[in-house]
């Protein structure tokens, strides 16, 4: 009896042994958990492993295998709609093959045509006036082979502006809808383009777009034009800045760049000069911004700056330490500096520090809080020196942990 006994228990040990794992194998490997951010242009994906798990993965609509690359949680970058196979393996259960879809959204915009010998630069006064005589610099134009078209309010007067903000919208209006005029470039920045915000026709805009150039104040219609329109313009020198003193590299970087159908690459720095790390890392987006000031301005209204993924330029002129710190912290209050995946610092010109390094200092503090990739010296700005610089289009920052900082556009401005 005891006999039977000990070899009935033997019999049922041994067939639970047997049958135990394949019982526990019947169950799948599980699902990893996913995550994704959309960005302008293309989206990151990963996801979190399963303890234990072993993932191989493919990206082409292929089934993965063992000997598929293996994936370790690292994020992985797409262009374009992708489906993602991720097979599953561990110990215990049965592998499993999991699908999953990388969706790209890119925005929308548009691009103006590079300019040619014989077309048409068209003047416009969206700001201020300029006092002096800027003849000899519409004269400078047409020696380089451009036909060139003073707008009325050039020459206008009302309270220090050129012409009412009905004139000058009205006269922005037109060159746009002129398709005898191939770009505009603004008189001078100043004050004033604000005004003249809700009185813009965006719809005939995105139907005629072209070249858009200015800085500073023009910032305003920088964001306008972006935001509404989705209009490519150019962070660049105006009329003003050729009137007065100005660099040949000034001069070289405006000239090239109206008729550079490339401008992917990096950023030219004037001789003697780098950019600098303040934060380091790397970054993508399109590039808005411009001047601090109207950045601020634009908080809150219409037209202000997005910047969802963006990298945002800032520059300024005439501010103390103090105004550029108190508006930084406006900026971060409202959020732009979180939405931002970077920060680029052009000049801040004539800011009313005895020593340059309180300004300096201020913007390394920033760069301390936000903790993004932040890059300082691009020569964009109210300085001698400025360069030509594509607004809207996709830009990269690498900002170095030895101090040292990379600007490069990654894609043509112009069509």
């Amino acid at each position: 009896m005891k006999r039977r006994i000990m070899l009935l228990l033997l019999l049922v040990t041994g067939l639970v042994m047997c049958f135990a794992p394949k019982a526990a194998a019947k169950g799948y490997a599980p699902k990893p958990e996913s995550h994704s951010s959309r960005r302008d242009g293309y989206t990151l994906v990963w996801f979190v492993i399963p303890e234990g798990a072993v993932v191989n993965y493919t990206a082409d609509g292929s089934t993965p295998t063992k000997l598929s690359p293996e994936y370790r949680g690292e994020k992985l970058r797409f262009e374009k709609d992708t489906s993602l196979k991720l097979m599953v393996r561990k110990a215990g259960t049965k592998a499993k093959i999991y699908n999953f879809r990388a969706v790209v959204k890119t925005r929308r915009v548009l691009k103006p045509a590079a300019l040619k010998k014989g077309d048409t630069i068209a003047i416009a006064a969206p700001s201020r006036y300029i006092e002096d005589d800027f003849q000899p610099v519409v004269e400078m134009l047409e020696n380089r082979g451009y036909r060139v078209k003073v707008g009325k309010c050039c020459y206008l007067r009302d309270n220090g502006f050129a012409g009412t903000p009905a004139q000058r919208a009205e006269e922005l209006n037109g060159f746009f809808a002129d398709d005898d005029v191939d770009a505009i470039l603004c008189l001078r920045g100043g004050a004033g383009a604000k005004d003249i915000l809700d009185l813009l026709d965006y719809e005939l805009i995105k139907q005629h777009p072209k070249m858009f150039i200015g800085f500073s104040d023009i910032t305003f219609l920088h964001s306008a034009l972006f935001e509404r329109c989705g209009l490519v313009t150019v962070h660049g020198s105006m009329i003003y800045n050729f009137v007065y003193p100005h660099t040949e590299y000034t001069e070289r970087q405006f000239f090239e760049g109206i008729k550079n159908e490339d401008t992917a690459g990096d950023a030219e720095c004037p001789a003697g000069t780098a950019l600098r790390t303040l934060y380091r890392g790397e970054a993508e987006g399109r590039l808005v911004g411009g001047n601090l000031s109207c950045a601020v301005r634009l908080m809150d209204t219409a037209y202000g700056i997005e910047g969802d993924h963006c990298i945002l330029l800032l520059e300024d002129v005439h501010e103390d330490a103090d105004s550029i710190d108190s508006m930084l912290r406006r900026l971060e209050e409202n959020g732009l500096t979180d939405r931002a995946d970077g920060i680029v610092f052009g000049e801040f010109t004539d800011c009313g520090d005895s020593d340059e390094k309180a300004v300096e200092k201020v913007l390394r503090d920033f760069a301390k809080r936000v903790k993004k990739p932040c890059i300082m010296g691009l020569p964009a700005g109210h300085g001698e020196d400025n360069m030509f610089l594509p607004m809207g289009v996709r830009i990269g920052i690498t900002a170095n942990a030895d101090g040292t900082a990379s600007f490069t556009v990654l894609e043509n401005a112009f069509e």
